[in-house]
């Protein structure tokens, strides 16, 4: 697998550990934030409501900008709400870069689903794992890294990910200004 598939399968997999990664550290954000338990609870619930609305939206536009261009923007998108995310100190702006977060990775799944498994036989079976770790290690990631450093940890170390998932998006660029899908998305 090349290493552009390997980033992007990574920032898949972590947008997707994203809607369950903070769980551990609630309480930790619950007294950092002087928020409420309901406060706490909205950290989870913007990114999981935001991001299933934002999915139908992100396909409609990647078939019209192209998925390499749009995989770029998300990613990237990602990656920055990740950074503000970590660098907050009040539940609002916290919740609304959770969206932007969200919205980001929709368009990141989208196309990186494209991306994936585009090309060859078996590349769908990298996709559903994919989908199965990133789901299911989102709450020992984020449980891992509070413990070691803090919450702020779980959302500093998604920017570094989703920027090169947005780099590695690069190398489909020329396809999509082409007007044709890369190579590797035709055989799909």
């Amino acid at each position: 697998m090349s290493p552009a598939r390997v980033l992007i399968a990574a920032a898949v997999g972590l947008a997707l550990a994203d809607a369950s990664v903070v769980t551990l550290a609630l309480p930790e954000i619950l007294v950092e934030l002087d928020t409420t338990v309901e406060g706490v609870a909205a950290v989870l619930g913007v990114y999981t409501l935001v991001l299933a609305v934002a999915l139908p939206p992100a396909e409609w536009l990647r078939r019209r900008i192209g998925t390499a261009r749009l995989a770029v923007a998300g990613f990237a998108a990602f990656a920055a709400a990740g950074l503000g995310c970590g660098a907050v100190d009040s539940l609002t702006p916290l919740l609304v870069l959770r969206a932007a977060q969200a919205i980001g990775a929709a368009a990141g799944l989208v196309c990186g689903f494209h991306l994936l498994t585009a090309g060859e036989a078996g590349r769908r079976r990298l996709w559903t794992a994919v989908v199965i770790f990133g789901t299911a290690a989102g709450p020992a990631l984020g449980g891992t890294l509070t413990e070691l450093f803090d919450w702020r940890a779980i959302f500093l170390v998604q920017a570094p990910i989703g920027t090169l998932a947005a780099v590695a998006c690069v190398r489909f660029l020329p396809a999509d200004l082409a007007g044709a899908p890369p190579a590797d998305e035709a055989r799909h």
